[in-house]
This record gives C-alpha cells, structure tokens and sequence, in this order.
C-alpha cells in the first residue's frame, strides 16, 4: 500500500544521528507499535518536486529568502478558519502563522514558505498553504491572554467583554513584527523570534500593567506531561515547550475533558517552542 510518494522531508527527526545533510544513513523506527519493513528502495531525485494541492493550477509560490510577510486566510482545521492571519517566514526555512484577532499563534513549520495558490488563482478564497512540514498549535483561535478569578477559572471564550483591540505590529532590528494589542486594559506586546539553530521559535510577552489575575495561555492539548526542568512534551511529544527564566511555573490542568497548560504572565513571560 503506497503512503507517501514524493514528500519532502523538511528536517531530521527528533534523535537523528547528527545534523542534517544530503546523503547520509537511513534510520528506521518502529517502537510506536506493531511495525515491519520490507522492500526499502532508495532512488536519487535530480529535483525535488513540491506535492499538487491545488487540483492542477498553476502553482503561484511565495519565497521568503530574506524576511518575509503576507496576509491572508488560514485554514487550521476542518471548517475552522483564521480570517485575520499573518504568516511570517525568512532565510532560516522556519517559519509561522499568528492570528490578529486572538494574539493566537496557529502554526509553525520547517521548509519553504507559502503556497499562495488558494489565494491568487483565478477568483481565489483568500487562504494560503504552509509549503513545509506543518506543527499545528492549537485547534481554533483562541484568546492568549484571559483576566481569570483563579488558575481553575473557565478560559475566556471570546473577546467580548475583554476590550480587546488590535494595534497591529512594529518592525524590531531585524525587520521582524512584534504585535501588539490591547486587552482588560493592558497593552501587550507579543515578540516571536525564530531560534538561530532553527529548532523553534521564541516568544516573550510583555504587558505594561502587570497584574497577577492575567493570565496566558501556553497550550491545549489531548495531553501534556512535565518533563522537568521546565520542559513540557505537547500531545505526544508533538513539540515541546520550554520555560524561560523568570516565568511562572505553570498550571497543568483539565477544564471540561480538555488539556491546558496557562501560566501567570506577571510583568513578563517568555517561552521557547521545539517543533
């Protein structure tokens, strides 16, 4: 049974032998179940091809060999839309989407840029395509930040209440945003950073109005276990999250059948995330 054909492999998985090169050995892992291999033919491609999402047009992509930005819609799951989204990518082949109207960050990924195709094709939807290997962060838009009576207290559903207000973004040294917004009356600024190895991201929120009942949501998921040292393994090792220094220890918790992990953002928060 054919599964994968022509796929793009966008970085070593997690444990590989070493960096990532060209030619290099081939790795099998089967310890997530019943697994057998067989047949295992390697053939050297002259060109690697990029899949066909876009039912035979002519694919339009966007690069992103120096910082790069675009707006557009972005689908995060069946049926579930980010009509207020900016994806950010440059040189390092890492790259994101985040949501203006939640300060959500939906997506990260590893490879090239964006297919625009959705989007400027014909009429066109209005969406765009990660054109790499896809770390979905969360399931729909949701508030970051919620002003919660106590680390139990229901997570805020929608800004109404909130005063929440978008400001948009300023450009840092490096010509990347740094978004900002307004929410129970605090300004935010949200700075994500893409590591210098490339593993990840960085992301440090800061308010002006440091206030010990605002709190930030880090991540909801099927499950989240502690790893220590600050570590936190995301819906199966999905990715990971890992605490900076300085930020609150987290509350892991269950609210309704769901996964959360939200920490007090107190004048400062900062966290990196391995995907």
């Amino acid at each position: 049974m054919l599964i994968h054909e022509n796929v793009e492999l966008f970085g070593a998985t997690r444990g590989a032998a070493g960096a990532e090169k060209a030619k290099g050995p081939l790795r099998l892992q089967g310890d997530h179940g019943s697994v057998a291999f067989r047949n295992i033919q390697i053939t050297e491609l002259s060109e690697i091809p990029k899949p066909n999402q876009n039912d035979g047009a002519d694919p339009i992509y966007i690069e992103a060999a120096s910082n790069n930005m675009i707006r557009s819609f972005v689908d995060i799951a069946p049926r579930v839309r980010s009509v207020h989204a900016i994806s950010v990518g440059g040189p390092e082949k890492v790259a994101y989407s985040y949501d203006l109207d939640n300060g959500t960050l939906l997506q990260g990924w590893h490879g090239d840029f964006i297919d625009a195709t959705p989007m400027w094709d014909g009429r066109g939807n209005g969406t765009s395509r990660a054109l790499g290997s896809v770390t979905r962060f969360t399931k729909k838009p949701v508030l970051a930040i919620s002003k919660l009576a106590n680390d139990q207290a229901n997570w805020i559903a929608d800004t109404v209440g909130t005063g929440f207000k978008t400001k948009g973004y300023v450009m840092d040294k490096q010509d990347r945003p740094e978004f900002k917004y307004i929410i129970n009356g605090t300004n935010v600024t949200d700075a994500i950073k893409v590591m210098e190895n490339g593993q990840g991201l960085t992301r440090e929120i800061t308010v002006d109005k440091p206030s010990k009942d605002l709190y930030f949501l880090l991540a909801t998921a099927s499950n989240i276990e502690e790893a220590g040292k600050g570590l936190y393994l995301i819906d199966d090792k999905a990715y990971y999250i890992q605490l900076g220094e300085g930020t609150a220890k987290p509350v892991i918790r269950n609210i309704d059948g769901k996964w959360e992990i939200i920490a007090a953002i107190g004048s400062k928060l900062n966290y990196t995330i391995l995907f």
